[in-house]
């Protein structure tokens, strides 16, 4: 789509930007954040930056592990306050965390492992809050194989049960990070909306994590979303601390799946971890797309809000999610379809997974 920069943006214009992203539902998919860093500054952050819903990733490998993130966050969000958050398990928690200026959150996970190799544990998850699973993270597991995987042999048997019951209890599928036939199973196969919740164009730029047009035509054909990502790495070449990609980088990406689906099947995934420890840096610099960039850039130290965190250059901080719809704005998407972006699209697919 043709616009202008949002430096280009006159006051009028700004001031139309603001007004929408205050009235929209703006959605999350993925966030990329921590346990860690869930704490009051956080949750102010997410305020300011008008977040309406997010999702609390289940970090860990196991069931088990998974379970102590849930208990973790309860006893983070004791300490925020339950009159300042809602837990999302149907759509209508998430219009009324808007109506009472709250932030909802539901948990997903990225790793199908999680469930180890019994379906049926996706039930008592499912009880606990689990709205969005991830099939696998970039590698193979017993469900699928990932998007960095070296074979591309789609779902397992177990891979097939786990996608069904998934769509019995009320799961949202999501395919970023899984192998390219998996995911074109996974979208065949499921009677549900599925969703790559924070993915980019591989035509925009080539990265395993990116998406072919196969892929882009089928979730929009199954009324699915896609949400575009903000993580450097499979936005553009990264090449130095100075010169990160940047939003309009993003919304080039937003732009191609735009034009190639329509406005009905695209929102914004993000992908932000503003925080990155040292641990952390080094498990990155062997992922392949950032293997090359990652050796350049530095790190400001532990649990602070890091400025080399390889997101695009104006989505550092939860406060500064408002460039976006100004982003929107600029590029001359209408006022119906910026709502749509900023959340609406995902929360069909929500109501349809979520409010069986």
């Amino acid at each position: 789509m043709i616009g202008k920069k949002i430096s280009e943006l006159d006051k009028k214009e700004v001031d139309r930007a603001r007004e929408l992203h205050k009235k929209a539902i703006f959605v999350l998919p993925i966030i990329g954040t921590f346990l860690q860093h869930w704490h009051q500054e956080y949750y102010e952050k997410l305020i300011k930056g008008g977040t309406t819903l997010n999702n609390m990733e289940l970090h860990g490998k196991t069931f088990r592990q998974a379970i102590e993130t849930l208990v973790t966050f309860h006893e983070k969000l004791s300490n925020i306050g339950w009159d300042k958050m809602i837990i999302a398990k149907t759509s209508e928690d998430v219009y009324r965390a808007k109506k009472e200026g709250k932030v909802a959150t539901f948990f997903g996970t990225q790793r199908g492992s999680i469930i180890e190799d019994d379906h049926r544990l996706l039930e008592p998850l499912y009880i606990l809050g689990l709205r969005l699973f991830g099939l696998c993270y970039n590698m193979r597991n017993n469900i699928a194989d990932g998007c960095n995987e070296i074979t591309d042999a789609g779902l397992s048997a177990f891979g097939q049960r786990v996608v069904k019951k998934c769509n019995d209890l009320g799961i949202v599928i999501d395919l970023s990070h899984v192998g390219h036939q998996s995911s074109l199973d996974a979208i065949e196969l499921s009677n549900d909306p599925v969703v790559f919740s924070h993915s980019n164009a591989m035509n925009v730029y080539k990265s395993r994590r990116n998406l072919y047009d196969d892929q882009i035509k089928a979730i929009a054909e199954r009324s699915g979303v896609i949400g575009v990502a903000a993580w450097g790495p499979i936005t553009k070449q990264l090449i130095s601390n100075e010169d990160l990609p940047t939003i309009e980088d993003m919304m080039d990406h937003l732009d191609y799946f735009v034009e190639m689906i329509g406005v009905d099947h695209v929102g914004i995934g993000m992908d932000c971890g503003w925080r990155r420890t040292k641990e952390e840096v080094e498990e990155f610099k062997m992922w392949p797309e950032v293997k090359a960039g990652a050796e350049r850039l530095t790190m400001s130290g532990p649990y602070e809000y890091s400025h080399h965190n390889w997101n695009v250059k104006e989505l550092r901080d939860p406060e500064n999610f408002p460039v976006i719809t100004e982003c929107l704005v600029a590029r001359g998407y209408s006022d119906e379809d910026i709502i749509k972006i900023l959340g609406e699209n995902f929360m069909r697919v929500f109501k349809k997974v979520w409010d069986k």
